[in-house]
Formats: structure tokens, C-alpha cells, sequence
């Protein structure tokens, strides 16, 4: 039952009454929980899926590379470059299979019992991501980030994938990528700016669907489910995600969160 009263008063002001609203939210509330049960079938189904299609692409990778390693010299070019394919091939396949268990894993994750020092985190995914910033040329600047009571494992896979995406989309045109936060309350912003070419408009409100690779994607490896899972972890959290242009041009990412922390905590922020 859901219930509302305001009150009721007269011309000089006097409370005379209550106007009261009573409403049977029974069939919502039914339609909430088939949703959520649904919603949990799915990321089974999802998780199972994705687990039973690894399981054989494996020894797919391992056998092209046992024939490449041990009978290269035996194997003309057309069959060299059929084994490159297969390679190519399950590569991608793997990395998007992985992908699907992490989007899938998400939310099974217990919070952690103190805030993390979410700068540390970032930290370590830049340090990952070495290799790739050398090969981009691109500086990333990290500003002070509000500590957060979210597991370790997400807030590496939602700053891995914001960070390495805009290395990937904006790396060779831009020299700056711009890492942040603020709190307010227990509303957490994050960001990750880039200066580069930016994203269309029109691909702006479908970015962060599953699979989902732009009007520019097809040129960047990727494989569409790692903005996904940034839109994800923000919505286990109440919050969103949401794409803005830079001034100037590029490309900003914001997530928003929300993230109580236990009063000592607010008390020393």
C-alpha cells in the first residue's frame, strides 16, 4: 500500500483536515520483482553461456598455435595465413567471451568492509596499461578521487575500461587524458576526459549498450561490452553513466554513484 497525506487549511491559514491518498501498488510491486528475477535469469544465463563457449575455444587457440610453433617449416604461406586467421579469430572471440563474464559477474561482488583509496586503484590501472600509453604517446593526469566502499574488482574494471578507451579512441590525437571525482554527500561524480576527436552525437545515447561500437568503432579493436559494463556497475550503485563533449573537443565520461560511507569517514572528507 502506498500512502500520501497533505494537509488541508482554511483562508486564515488554520489546519482544518488532510487530504489522504491511498493506492494498492500490489501489481507494481509484483512487476518489480518478476523484473529482477528475470534480470537474474538473464546474467545466468549469460554467465553459463559464456563460460560453456570458453571451454572449447581454448584448445582452438592452443592447437593453431602448436601447428604454427612445431610444423611451421612444413606449411606453405596460404596455410601460415589460415592459422593467423584462426588465431585472429579466436582471439577476439576469447576477449569477448571474457567480457560477457565479467558484465555477467557483476553485482555478485560484496562490498568491501572499509573505503578503498580509490586513487591507488586508478593508479594500478594506469600502471597496467602501460604498453598501451607508450604506443599512444598520451599523459595521464590523475587528480584526487573521494575514497569509496565499492570492491576493488569493479572499480578496476570501470576505470580500466573508461581509461583504456579513451587511449584507444583519442590516444594518437590527444596528449592528455584528465582522471577525477568529487563527492557530495553520499553522490560520487568520476570522469575521464579526453581532448581527441570526440563522438558523435549520434552515437551518444546508444554508447553504452552492449555491443554497441559507434559509426567509429569498426576501427579500434573492442568488442562493444566495456562501456556496458561501466553503465552497469553505475546502475548497482544508483547511479548512472553519461558522455559529454569536452570544450574544446573530446570526449568526457561521467559516472555517478552513490556510495554512503560510515560517519567517521564523512567526518575526515
Amino acid at each position: 500500500i502506498w500512502m500520501k497525506a497533505s494537509p488541508l487549511r482554511d483562508e486564515q491559514g488554520k489546519l482544518v483536515g488532510a487530504i489522504e491518498t491511498i493506492r494498492d501498488i500490489t501489481a507494481r510491486k509484483q512487476a518489480e520483482e518478476e523484473l529482477r528475477a528475470a534480470n537474474k535469469d538473464l546474467d545466468a544465463f549469460a554467465y553459463t553461456v559464456a563460460h560453456d563457449l570458453r571451454s572449447p575455444l581454448t584448445p582452438i587457440i592452443g592447437y593453431a598455435d602448436y601447428l604454427d610453433e612445431n610444423y611451421r617449416p612444413q606449411l606453405d604461406e596460404t596455410a601460415l595465413t589460415c592459422l593467423r586467421h584462426i588465431r585472429c579469430s579466436g582471439d577476439k572471440m576469447l576477449a569477448t567471451i571474457n567480457d560477457l563474464l565479467t558484465l555477467a559477474k557483476v553485482g555478485r561482488v560484496e562490498r568491501p568492509p572499509e573505503p578503498l583509496d580509490t586513487t591507488a586503484v586508478v593508479e594500478r590501472v594506469i600502471a597496467d596499461l602501460f604498453d598501451q600509453r607508450v604506443r599512444s604517446g598520451v599523459k595521464i593526469e590523475l587528480a584526487n578521487l573521494p575514497r569509496l566502499q565499492i570492491p576493488d574488482t569493479l572499480l578496476i574494471q570501470l576505470f580500466d575500461n573508461l581509461i583504456s578507451n579513451a587511449i584507444r579512441y583519442a590516444g594518437q590525437s590527444s596528449a592528455r587524458i584528465e582522471v577525477g571525482g568529487a563527492r557530495d554527500g553520499d553522490r560520487v561524480t568520476l570522469f575521464v576526459c579526453d581532448h581527441g576527436p570526440g563522438i558523435p552525437a549520434k552515437d551518444r545515447e546508444r554508447i553504452f549498450d552492449a555491443f554497441y561500437r559507434g559509426s567509429t568503432g569498426s576501427s579500434h579493436e573492442g568488442s562493444g561490452i566495456g562501456l556496458a559494463t561501466v553503465q552497469k556497475i553505475a546502475k548497482l550503485y544508483n547511479g548512472r553513466a553519461w558522455i559529454e563533449e569536452t570544450p574544446g573537443g573530446g570526449s568526457t565520461f561521467h559516472v555517478e554513484l552513490r556510495d554512503s560511507l560510515p560517519a567517521i569517514e564523512k567526518l575526515a572528507s
